[in-house]
């Protein structure tokens, strides 16, 4: 087992953040409540870390830095600072990815008034050609 550091913290965080984004980005999960553990495990409050953690990994996708692909930004990141960091690295671009092609979409979809949902029921279908599109675009960029 790695020894414990900063990036088996944040190695914790991004895997939190990731079970929230897979709760939100489901369309029968978001709508369940929650009781107990999983009520903690797959609560929003740990989506906090992302208002950084999404810019930051998007600007070091847009930059280079990391892959989109998410196996090499783990190999990335273990090279940077070992296996913990490589696990982030995973998990956050994973869930950076979700987030541009997905979940957003789905989460101002059904948030959204009724009466305004007519308006933009094709909203996930953009969001994944846009969001799509741009991760495909840094991917030919970089490789």
């Amino acid at each position: 087992m790695p020894p414990f550091n900063i990036w088996t913290l944040a190695a914790f965080l991004s895997v939190m953040a990731l079970l929230a984004t897979l709760r939100l980005s489901s369309i029968s999960w978001a709508e369940r409540k929650l009781t107990g553990p999983l009520a903690v495990i797959l609560s929003p409050i740990w989506l906090t870390p992302l208002i950084f953690g999404l810019a930051w990994t998007i600007g070091l996708i847009i930059k280079g830095s990391v892959s989109a692909w998410p196996p090499t930004a783990m190999q990335q990141g273990i090279a940077y600072g070992g296996y913990w960091a490589g696990l982030t690295a995973l998990f956050i671009v994973i869930v950076a990815e979700l987030w541009l092609v997905w979940t957003g979409a789905n989460i101002a979809l059904r948030y959204s008034p009724p009466e305004k949902r007519i308006q933009i029921k094709h909203l996930p279908i953009l969001s994944i050609v846009l969001g799509g599109g741009f991760l495909f675009w840094m991917w030919t960029i970089h490789h």
